[in-house]
């Protein structure tokens, strides 16, 4: 049931960013509008979505990668803060990543192991 929880407090959250990054979005427009082509945050949207464009281009087949594109730009500070706190929130969870679980042998494999070493040292 936490897992639900959980995962209904992300989508929440993610959702709620993604509507604050649009009101971004539109106010950076309105700002492009009244300061003009020359302003450093025109260039700097003009250079992202350009690098965008060449690099779709570039790639034909990749090309319509570039729809989830805006969902991703849309979703930028979801994936920072939301990453980061499941990692944190999720220390008891080892099923994911590098980290591993100490498995204890059994006494068959601990005993041929060992036979295995003195066939070793003996040679």
């Amino acid at each position: 049931m936490f897992f639900f929880l959980q995962l209904l407090v992300a989508q929440i959250l993610s959702t709620s960013y993604a509507l604050i990054m649009m009101a971004v979005i539109v106010g950076t427009a309105l700002q492009l509008g009244e300061d003009g082509i020359g302003s450093p945050s025109a260039i700097f949207l003009i250079a992202l979505s350009g690098s965008f464009f060449i690099a779709a281009c570039l790639h034909p087949q990749e090309f319509f990668c570039i729809v989830p594109g805006l969902i991703y730009l849309l979703s930028i500070p979801s994936m920072y803060l939301l990453l980061i706190l499941y990692s944190l929130i999720n220390l008891n969870v080892v099923s994911w990543g590098t980290r591993e679980v100490a498995v204890k042998k059994t006494k068959k494999v601990r005993t041929k192991s060992s036979q295995t070493v003195q066939c070793w040292h003996n040679n």
